[in-house]
């Protein structure tokens, strides 16, 4: 299924991302519910998955027996859009005749009009204009918004300052949580190791203390080069040996093959024949730790 909604999602057919948005947004909720899923909480990691908060409106509004605007607040209350993208070129929108295509029936589902329907989409009902968003959609259906980091979260908010008038930008909601890394799974361990010897016990429950850090520049420049060294070897050698799967089950010759893996060669492994300068390039420690 990703594989498949992945393809050509860099493309320029509109009504192919339209599709692959409607399997992702309409179809995954479809899909929960078939399987007996039912999250607490929806988080929309970009606007590409915002129809599912359309299909939620109208799955509460058949099973809890209500009006659609309560309908709306309470998929408001467990929905979160984070946006990535800090430039409005850059978020999907939608031409009003393609959105007719695949979305003709669905104001009778919410029993409002073909233009409100669209105003979801829209900063507002009445700009005709505009061409349905899905960052837009998500906004309207999300109680929460925020932005990948400081800088993009004002960036967020003067991006989308027109849906919430009589505000300004700098008052909007729109929040940001900088983005960061799982270290047990995304540091190597051979890089844990260091960490830990460097570092000391205290690392393990301050990973964002800059001062801790900051220890780094004690480290021999040849041990981390060293490290770095083994783990591009170690990177190579998978890469190999899965291009060599890969070049085998599609038959590929011999020759080939050996020719092809033999070109991808590891660069040097002397640190001082790489970049005989490199001590003195470092930046020097804190004089604290001098």
């Amino acid at each position: 299924f990703r594989s498949h909604n992945s393809a050509d999602s860099e493309s320029g057919d509109q009504e192919n991302r339209l599709k692959q948005e409607l399997l992702l947004g309409i179809g995954g909720i479809r899909m929960l519910n078939l399987i007996g899923e039912k999250p607490s909480l929806y988080h929309l990691n970009e606007g590409h998955a915002a129809f599912l908060n359309l299909e939620r409106v109208y799955d509460i509004m058949q099973n809890e027996h209500v009006n659609m605007s309560i309908a709306i607040e309470l998929v408001k209350a467990s929905s979160l859009y984070t946006t990535h993208t800090p430039v409005p070129a850059g978020h999907d929108a939608f031409s009003e005749d393609l959105m007719r295509t695949y979305f003709a029936s669905y104001p009778a589902r919410y029993n409002i009009t073909w233009e409100t329907f669209m105003g979801f989409g829209r900063k507002r009902d009445d700009y005709t204009s505009d061409k349905f968003s899905m960052s837009i959609l998500a906004c309207h259906l999300s109680q929460e918004v925020n932005g990948v980091s400081r800088i993009h979260g004002r960036v967020s908010q003067e991006m989308f300052a027109d849906l919430y008038e009589g505000r300004f930008a700098e008052e909007s909601h729109i929040g940001y949580v900088t983005n960061g890394v799982h270290y047990p799974t995304w540091a190597h361990k051979r890089w844990q190791e260091l960490h830990r010897d460097t570092f000391g016990p205290e690392f393990e429950h301050d990973r964002s203390n800059p001062a801790i850090w900051n220890k780094i520049y004690n480290v021999d420049d040849n041990r981390i080069w060293q490290i770095k060294d083994e783990l591009r070897h170690e990177m190579i050698a998978a890469v190999k040996e899965l291009l060599n799967e890969q070049m085998r089950r599609r038959n590929e010759s011999p020759a080939l093959i050996a020719n092809t893996l033999k070109a991808i060669r590891p660069p040097f492994r002397n640190l001082q024949a790489r970049s005989p300068a490199l001590h003195q390039r470092r930046a020097p420690a804190p004089a604290a730790l001098q």
